[in-house]
């Protein structure tokens, strides 16, 4: 596992896409916070992923072509003809690429960080920033979780960027069709992940928030069952 983890983490210093990737987030926090009043190192930071579902897509691009891209080369059957089960590369990958999302999410935070210093100066954080920072971070890797289990699966680069950009949309699309007929005290739509991130356009459209202790559990929840459910299906997808 240890030699699975090294080759997947030299592959990533050597991924176009990662660079590109965290190049884009870094462009798009630099011009939200540069032509924005009143920015200071504190709302800049706390607003780093307020972008929310489209700073999870642009990550989402990597993790497809970074996950796809030993499968479609064929390269993993060399990893497989040396013993290694399907199970340790699985694990192996999913460990490199959660990590460098992490790795991003440090990134553009620090650079907000600097953009808003240097704009406004240290500025203050609000009393519930780092809930909702924690909140967005979290569900940011339910995101990657979900993308990464898709890839796993389909292993098509075309094929899984097109799945992982409009599978969240149309379900909760869905989901928004059903609470319009239902009318229920609650909305379906609360429950499914991409309304999660605090300020998307996605958490206005599905109404009352859920508590922040409710939002992390079903996070978590989100977090295992797209990690089984990606292991399964990798396990019966012919390599």
């Amino acid at each position: 596992m240890g030699k699975l983890l090294k080759y997947e983490f030299y592959k990533l210093r050597k991924q176009k896409s990662f660079i590109i990737c965290t190049l884009t987030l870094l462009l798009i926090i630099f011009f939200t916070n540069a032509f924005s009043e009143n920015v200071t190192a504190a709302s800049a930071v706390s607003s780093a992923f307020s972008g929310g579902y489209l700073t999870a897509v642009i990550i989402g691009v990597f993790v497809s072509v970074f996950t796809c891209e030993d499968y479609e080369q064929q390269l993993v059957k060399n990893i497989y003809s040396k013993g290694y089960k399907r199970t340790e590369v699985y694990f192996a990958k999913f460990i490199a690429t959660v990590s460098a999302a992490l790795i991003v999410c440090a990134l553009t935070s620090l650079f907000a960080y600097f953009i808003g210093l240097v704009k406004g100066g240290a500025g203050t954080f609000e009393d519930d920033a780092g809930r909702r920072m924690f909140s967005n971070v979290l569900t940011l890797m339910v995101c990657v979780c979900f993308f990464f289990g898709v890839a796993s699966a389909i292993r098509k680069i075309g094929g899984v960027i097109a799945v992982n950009v409009i599978a969240p949309v149309v379900v909760f699309l869905i989901l928004s069709a059903i609470d319009s007929k239902i009318k229920a005290d609650f909305n379906l739509t609360t429950f499914w992940f991409v309304s999660f991130f605090d300020g998307s356009i996605f958490s206005l459209f599905a109404g009352e928030p859920i508590s922040f202790g409710l939002k992390t559990g079903l996070s978590a929840g989100y977090i295992v069952l797209f990690i089984i459910v990606g292991w399964l299906l990798n396990r019966k997808t012919q390599a």
